[in-house]
């Protein structure tokens, strides 16, 4: 109970932000054309739980903004695209959960942190609408000149927990050149994006070898601490920190699943995506007690997902529980680089 309590607390904090920038992040076109007006019927037969909207306009889907593409073919009657802890914050502070959407399509362990934050406690979204669409492993993108390098400073193989204990190593001891000066890695926000959490967790697993996590353990081992600070924090925290880097050469590896890479980088030779870990980020589809997501819908985000390289179904590793990644965004915020 005191860790749910404290890792809620923490979260709470990072959250309060979120909740300022709702109605910002509403005005400043996030909801946009596609988000805001109707897209088209869920389709024939479906069953629709009424006062999904405010207007009980029918069913509003809500989509995290880097996975907006994956929403662009499904039919609905209103979708909106917005950041994870804008639409986190909004779902925790509402009375009626149904006046915020209908579904959220994100990615564990974005919907156990929404419920972390809620004053009242318990759960906003209902555990049979919960549906796992596909996975992707979480790896490391590296500037491609320099792979080789890095390979063989991590004895043979890029490892996550290789990436943040070279953090700030200078490149010459390496193995690299000179001018490439000090290693710096990064990873997505994971306070407020939506790969963010689960890139961190998957780090921390690793590095911890995924033994016995407590919030305890995490904030007194000064090796873990160490190596948080070991990488460099993203310049907008809203952005993927590869999104800066294949256009200036500021970070040197990302560490994202995969999904994301492909979406970022495509066929673009100056990274390469190496050191596939054992954890995997989860797509998922939630909806507030009293949804029923549409079969349609359901089906329509999956196909979208594989075809953008997504793997079908759940991830081969259990995820983390939100409270213990709370305690790794408190981590993370208060052991900057």
């Amino acid at each position: 109970m005191w860790l749910r309590r404290l890792a809620a607390l923490a979260l709470a904090v990072a959250l309060v932000a979120g909740a300022f920038a709702v109605r910002r992040a509403r005005d400043d076109g996030n909801s946009g054309a596609s988000g805001s007006s109707p897209t088209g019927p869920v389709g024939p037969g479906t069953t629709i739980a009424s006062g999904n909207t405010p207007a009980g306009n029918g069913f509003t889907l809500v989509c995290a903004k880097a996975l907006a593409t994956l929403c662009d073919g499904v039919k609905v009657d209103a979708r909106r695209n917005e950041a994870s802890v804008v639409t986190a914050t909004a779902f925790a502070q509402a009375s009626d959960p149904r006046s915020i959407g209908s579904a959220w399509l994100t990615v564990d362990p974005w919907p156990g942190l929404s419920d972390l934050a809620r004053p009242a406690g318990g759960s906003t979204f209902a555990p049979a609408s919960r549906v796992v669409l596909a996975h992707s492993p979480v790896g490391v993108a590296v500037r491609a000149e320099r792979v080789t390098a890095l390979k063989g400073a991590c004895g043979g193989a890029v490892t996550l927990a290789c990436v943040g204990t070279k953090g700030g190593t200078e490149w010459a001891s390496m193995g690299g050149q000179a001018t490439w000066k000090t290693f710096k890695p990064s990873m997505d926000d994971p306070v407020e994006s939506v790969f963010g959490p689960i890139s961190l967790a998957a780090a921390v697993r690793e590095q911890r070898k995924d033994t016995g996590l407590t919030l305890i353990d995490l904030t007194s081992d000064p090796a873990t601490v160490s190596w948080v600070r070991g990488f460099v924090r993203p310049s907008d925290p809203s952005a993927s920190p590869l999104e800066e880097a294949l256009v200036r050469p500021t970070f040197d590896a990302v560490i994202l699943p995969q999904a994301e890479f492909r979406a970022l980088a495509g066929s673009n030779p100056t990274f390469s995506f190496e050191g596939t870990s054992a954890f995997s980020a989860e797509l998922v589809l939630v909806a507030p007690d009293g949804v029923k997501i549409p079969t349609a819908t359901v089906d329509a985000l999956r196909a979208a997902a594989i075809a953008a390289g997504w793997q079908a179904g759940a991830a081969p590793t259990a995820g983390v529980d939100a409270n213990l990644v709370a305690g790794m965004q408190r981590l993370w915020k208060e052991n900057p680089s």
